[in-house]
């Protein structure tokens, strides 16, 4: 408990300690006096003076005792819940209103509880949408990244594979059905990767496949893979799934994907290496044409090193004046119209 907590709290069992000894002294002091005038009313007499005086002190003491047991219950509920309360300013939203509370204000106890447990609901649904795709309902970026940072620190003896798998002509649905449709096409392109994320868990001896949207038609898979011929095989099982044709509303959609391959640890020890290594194998398989399976290796690696550095350096060669991009236009023939052009240096 901070140290505000218990200021209040004992501020508060102070001033209920006095509230309780003010009534139950106002009720005692009435009934002495109530029983002291009735009898001195009815006999004038020094020994029934003496007896209504010894009736009405036991009176007052009968109230005090009455009165106090109850308050001072009362009293401790109540400080019982707010030990309750402040213990909620450190994340405990689970435990139940205590028994002294349930016990003497049953109705503020099962407040409580009912209170509690719409905080909590709210909190997981808000966690929910954090974690998850709306489209989808698939665990999003955020999620895959902590989940599976998890699953590699705890299976950090176990062979996994990580799956980068791109849609195919996707772009080209989107564009002519409208984004709509395109996402109810793109949930059933989850709905086909989670059967066969389910069929590989099923043979699974460890752990559980992880499957995720990253963004837009780009989806990922981590996957137990003792081999890299057996995260092939897993690769191929989604690349078939997705290469059929998706009915919608009558019409056949034909989609396909672009498939990276990226092997824990030999291709790194680190989701982030992985992600970058699993994505340059699918920009290998898109550069092959599509509908293809491509695992990373050393070679792809280096050629996509010198790719960056022949970018960077004729970056840097039209920053600094020593070449012109100019464009050439390509001409048709027939209509005599530009329809495309080639960037060139000079």
């Amino acid at each position: 408990m901070t140290g505000l907590g218990l200021r209040v709290s004992h501020y508060w069992e102070k001033a209920e300690w006095l509230s309780n000894r003010a009534i139950s002294f106002c009720a005692g002091v009435s009934s002495f006096i109530l029983t002291l005038g009735g009898f001195v009313l009815l006999r004038n007499l020094d020994q029934q003076i003496a007896a209504s005086l010894g009736i009405g002190l036991f009176a007052l003491l009968i109230v005090w005792v009455a009165a106090e047991k109850p308050n001072s219950d009362h009293a401790r509920a109540v400080s019982a819940l707010i030990d309750r309360l402040l213990a909620v300013e450190g994340g405990d939203l689970s435990t139940p209103a205590p028994p002294v509370l349930r016990r003497e204000m049953p109705r503020l106890a099962s407040a409580v509880d009912s209170l509690f447990e719409q905080v909590r609901s709210s909190i997981d649904h808000a966690q929910r949408i954090a974690m998850h795709d709306p489209v989808t309902n698939l665990p999003n970026r955020l999620h895959f990244k902590r989940e599976a940072d998890r699953i590699l620190k705890v299976r950090q003896g176990d062979t996994a594979a990580l799956l980068f798998i791109d849609l195919d002509r996707f772009k080209d649905v989107n564009d002519t059905l409208g984004h709509a449709q395109g996402d109810e096409i793109l949930v059933m392109v989850a709905d086909r990767l989670r059967a066969v994320s389910a069929d590989i868990g099923s043979a699974a001896a460890h752990w559980q496949p992880l499957l995720a949207r990253l963004a837009g038609d780009e989806f990922t898979m981590l996957v137990p893979a003792p081999t890299q011929d057996a995260a092939a095989a897993t690769a191929y099982k989604v690349l078939n799934a997705l290469t059929g044709t998706f009915d919608h509303m009558g019409q056949p959609i034909t989609l396909g994907a672009s498939i990276g391959i990226a092997m824990h640890p030999s291709h790194g020890v680190e989701l982030t290496d992985l992600m970058k290594a699993a994505d340059m194998a699918m920009y290998h398989a898109k550069a092959l044409g599509g509908g293809e399976v491509f695992t990373f290796n050393a070679e792809l690696a280096l050629a996509f090193e010198q790719k960056l550095r022949t970018e960077r350096a004729l970056r840097e060669t039209v920053a600094q004046g020593q070449s012109d991009l100019v464009y050439q236009p390509q001409i048709d023939t027939r209509t005599g119209g530009a329809v495309a052009a080639k960037a060139r240096l000079r």
